[in-house]
């Protein structure tokens, strides 16, 4: 029996089966239950930045790691691969941009770690594409893209009022994130991007 490279575990695969003695003939039903690794790629987050703070801020080198879980129900062998899908002012530079052969137990974790630099040149929420290829054995492939923001993200409230130019952020009615807006409220604010300013 072959199978494909990317069968789903836990797939079933049904026979029929006939036997023969030259006389007689038997026919039976067979079921295999297929067991093969899977790829589940978490959140990223930084390490050994800097200040400790878990932000790549500008000028800062630390490590941005991918925990990517085998939630198959055999082992594997797997490989991460990491690059720049969007960075056209080369504000990051990467190290490492891949680590190879690491066997991962079923419902295992593993911490694929990068060594990563933010320029000092870098504005503060200046959002970086990077994308993490993930495959087992050269044959099950997963992909996921994400947008690293340099620096800790800013936060506005439409109480502040004002203009803003901005990258990126994380805007709220005047309660912020997990408290209420008041009635009757009338706020005005404006985001410029930093090409409108010019």
């Amino acid at each position: 029996v072959t199978l494909a490279n990317d069968i789903p575990d836990q797939t079933t695969i049904s026979f029929t089966v006939a036997i023969t003695d030259g006389t007689t003939n038997w026919n039976a039903s067979l079921q295999i239950t297929v067991a093969a690794p899977e790829i589940s790629i978490s959140n990223y987050y930084i390490t050994n930045d800097n200040n400790s703070n878990g932000n790549l801020d500008p000028g800062e080198s630390g490590k941005i790691v991918f925990d990517v879980t085998n939630t198959g129900s055999c082992s594997g062998i797997y490989s991460a691969f990491l690059s720049e899908s969007s960075d056209p002012d080369n504000y990051i530079s990467l190290g490492t941009t891949s680590i190879t052969d690491i066997t991962i137990l079923p419902n295992a974790t593993f911490s694929f770690s990068f060594n990563i630099t933010a320029s000092d040149l870098a504005p503060i929420a200046t959002p970086i594409g990077l994308t993490l290829d993930v495959d087992i054995n050269s044959l099950i492939f997963e992909t996921s893209n994400i947008n690293l923001v340099i620096g800790e993200i800013p936060v506005y409230l439409i109480s502040d009022q004002g203009t803003y130019e901005v990258c990126s952020g994380l805007f709220y009615d005047s309660g912020g994130k997990t408290g209420q807006y008041s009635n009757s409220e009338n706020y005005t604010i404006t985001f410029l991007t930093p090409a409108d300013k010019d």
